[in-house]
């Protein structure tokens, strides 16, 4: 909410019966916009992981792309107070479903455990971000649709991520563990 509490607005600058004369200013607006999201999806993983020995361990994993289904809802008021008392409401509501398409990701990692307390982790994981997908439930929205989609390709890069680990086991009960994890931004 705007209130004109120290009267900045003090003129006669709006028309507010259509008579030509200009009787009057604002002297508060008071804008409420909600927006409800609902979602769902649905996303697995498959990998594999092979024991060389008892202290070393190695993996791949590809995560399948996933496709979430968002449904929106907006409405909007607005309510505008003028100084002589006179008001002006207005309200509107929409909703918007779409898909989004995020691509599959491939993960590699490595351990070696227990190596006098010690365990070691290393991991990497590709992700092409310029691969994520946008679909418009309103087909009126076409044009918009290959215009975002053409967006997300030039703007999204692919990623590579990583991850490293240390942990020591101090007696069974207690282990300390400390990580590093770098993930480069998408754009």
């Amino acid at each position: 909410q705007e209130i004109d509490e120290f009267n900045d607005y003090n003129s006669q600058i709006i028309d507010t019966d259509d008579d030509g004369m200009f009787e009057t200013d604002i002297d508060n607006i008071l804008l409420d916009d909600n927006l409800t999201t609902r979602y769902n999806g649905f996303r697995a993983r498959a990998g594999i992981l092979y024991k060389v020995t008892e202290n070393v361990n190695f993996g791949v994993s590809y995560t399948l792309p996933t496709n979430i289904y968002v449904d929106e809802e907006f409405d909007a008021s607005i309510s505008t107070t003028f100084d002589n008392g006179d008001e002006f409401e207005d309200a509107t509501n929409s909703e918007f479903s779409y898909n989004v398409k995020y691509p599959g990701m491939v993960a590699i990692g490595a351990a070696l455990q227990d190596l006098s307390g010690f365990s070691v982790s290393l991991s990497a994981e590709y992700v092409n971000y310029s691969n994520t997908e946008i679909e418009f439930d309103d087909s009126d929205l076409f044009e918009d649709e290959l215009l975002e989609n053409e967006f997300i390709q030039e703007t999204y890069d692919p990623v590579w991520s990583y991850r490293a680990g240390l942990s020591y086991d101090l007696n069974p009960g207690f282990t300390i563990r400390g990580g590093y994890s770098f993930k480069p931004s998408r754009f």
